[in-house]
Order: C-alpha cells, then sequence, then structure tokens
C-alpha cells in the first residue's frame, strides 16, 4: 500500500493487503481485510494504532462522527465496535447470539459520537437499535419491511433519526414513534443519501435536498437537477454545516 502527498510523492509504503478507509479528519485508517472478516487500525503514517485489529463475521458497514473523533464499525453477526480518536475500543458489543442470532446491516453515528443507530434483522423483523455512549439500549423500534442492504441513517446528539430507503424517507423521534413519512417519487438506486451536522439533517428526496429539524419539521428545500444525481453529504470541518457534492459541483450549506 502507498500513501502519496497532495503533490504525488510517496510518503511511504507498507506490506497492507487490505482496503483502506480514512476517516475524514485523518486521524484513524481501517484497513479492511479481503474476506471482510478483520480490520486493521492503522494511523495516517502506516503505524499500527489503538486496538491494532478487531475481528468479526463479514464487515457490512462502518461510520465516521462527524464532529468528534469516533469511528464505528459494524459485522454482519453484530459484533459492533466503536473507537476513540487513537483507535482503542471504547464500545464492544454483540448484538447476537447462538440463540438470538441477528443479520447487522447498517451503522450511524451522531456528530458528537454519543449515540448509535444499529438496523439490522431480528427474529424475522428489521429494525433500529439506538445506544448510548457506553453501549446501553435507549431505544428501538421496527421498520415497515426487510430491507436486504445498507440503510443510510442519520441520528442526532438527542437521538432523533432519519432513515433513508429506496421508497421513503422517514423521521423517528427519541420515543421511537415515527413522525415523518415522505414518499420517494423516482428511485435513483439502493444509495440515499441522509446526514445530520449537529444541528439539522439533510437529504435528498425526488430532485429536492431537504432541511428539516429535530422535531420533524422541513426547513427548508432546494432543487436539483436529475442529471446531478446521485448526491453525497460530507462534514465541512465546522459545525452547523455541510458539504454537498453532486457528480458536477460542490455546496456548502449553513447557518439555515
Amino acid at each position: 500500500m502507498n500513501f502519496y502527498s497532495p503533490s504525488r510523492e510517496i510518503l511511504w509504503t507498507k506490506e497492507y493487503r487490505s482496503y483502506p478507509r480514512v476517516s475524514p479528519s485523518g486521524n484513524l485508517v481501517l484497513l479492511i481485510a479481503g474476506d471482510h472478516n478483520q480490520v486493521l487500525l492503522s494511523d495516517i503514517n502506516g503505524n499500527t494504532t489503538g486496538a491494532g485489529k478487531i475481528d468479526g463475521r463479514f464487515l457490512t458497514d462502518y461510520t465516521f462522527a462527524s464532529v468528534s473523533l469516533i469511528t464505528g464499525v459494524l459485522f454482519s453477526g453484530g459484533e459492533l465496535f466503536v473507537l476513540d480518536s487513537k483507535g482503542a475500543i471504547q464500545i464492544k458489543k454483540n448484538l447476537g447470539s447462538e440463540k438470538n442470532p441477528v443479520f447487522a446491516k447498517s451503522v450511524s453515528l451522531s456528530p458528537d459520537g454519543s449515540k448509535i443507530a444499529i438496523h439490522l434483522l431480528n427474529t424475522n423483523r428489521d429494525s433500529v437499535i439506538v445506544l448510548g455512549e457506553k453501549g446501553e439500549e435507549i431505544f428501538s423500534f421496527d421498520l415497515d419491511t426487510i430491507y436486504p442492504h445498507k440503510l443510510n441513517l442519520a441520528i442526532s446528539n438527542t437521538g432523533e433519526i432519519l432513515v433513508s430507503t429506496p421508497n421513503s424517507i422517514e423521521f423517528y423521534d427519541v420515543s421511537g414513534k415515527k413522525i415523518l413519512n415522505l414518499k420517494r417519487t423516482s428511485n435513483n438506486g439502493v444509495y440515499q443519501a441522509v446526514y445530520h451536522n449537529g444541528n439539522w439533517f439533510t437529504a435528498e428526496l425526488n430532485q429536492e435536498i431537504l432541511f428539516i429539524d429535530e422535531v420533524g419539521k422541513i426547513l427548508k428545500k432546494e432543487k436539483i437537477r436529475g442529471s446531478d444525481l446521485p448526491v453525497r453529504f460530507f462534514p465541512s470541518g465546522k459545525n452547523a454545516s455541510v458539504v454537498l457534492e453532486t457528480k458536477k459541483e460542490l455546496f456548502l450549506y449553513r447557518n439555515l
């Protein structure tokens, strides 16, 4: 594996045979093994850091908190790891067991890293579980149908959740009650972007970018061309803002 500077100079070379995933701040690199059953932990200089490695039964998702330097890693067997800025394990939790197996598919961290949302299949039901910063379960709710793939989730620092499915966008409050259910009239594939920046949610729906507050109220809508889809959201490095990437352009939204 080679690591390059912005001027394309090779800064270091390591004998890793893994797929690298770098956190937005560059503090942690996830090196995903080819069989997806192990993740090596490295710093930006290629040196082993924190726990060194984590193991599970087939990696299905990972997430980086948008404001804090917290990372979440989820394996399909239900093995959940939450890592600090150096890759040390803050939470290690198995969401399933031999008697109660699960298929874990999606994970999201709140901007400050204090809340974790996990989407999983358990006893023929798709559900979302919300955990606190010590790994304790706060609440859970069932989804209306089973999704055989990852769902994009966004969770606030207080626990509200925006779920993006191929057919709709759904907003849930901190009791697990569905407050908002907006149907899609067009489908741009499995990947449907949602995001929380510390102050509000944002999502793409029917060629519009929606901005939603933490009680489910739509604050603002902006039209987007179908030719610019799909879109992605990224942290800007500052609270209360977000970067939107389309096929052609980058936009910065802040201070709604």
